[in-house]
């Protein structure tokens, strides 16, 4: 139960709520990096990771959104 706590902590931390709220945070983290003329590699690897946390949580939310929509689709093709 206790390394639940720290992970769910983690994924607060890193993946807004919503789709276009993480879209907007993982924009933010390629903006910075493109705004560096020195890159500070501690910082760096810091925003790599909470990129790939954004990631994994935008890839999942979007399966979340395409399964919905095949569902109401096949809601919608059954017949009256």
């Amino acid at each position: 139960m206790a390394p639940s706590t720290p992970r769910t902590k983690k994924k607060e931390a890193t993946a807004p709520g919503s789709l276009s709220e993480s879209l907007r945070a993982l924009e933010t983290i390629v903006q910075w990096f493109g705004a560096q003329d020195a890159v500070d590699l501690e910082e760096a690897l810091q925003k790599t990771r909470q990129g790939a946390a954004l990631i994994t949580s935008i890839r999942g939310r979007i399966t979340d959104i395409e399964n919905e929509f095949r569902d109401l689709e096949k809601e919608m093709q059954k017949p009256l």
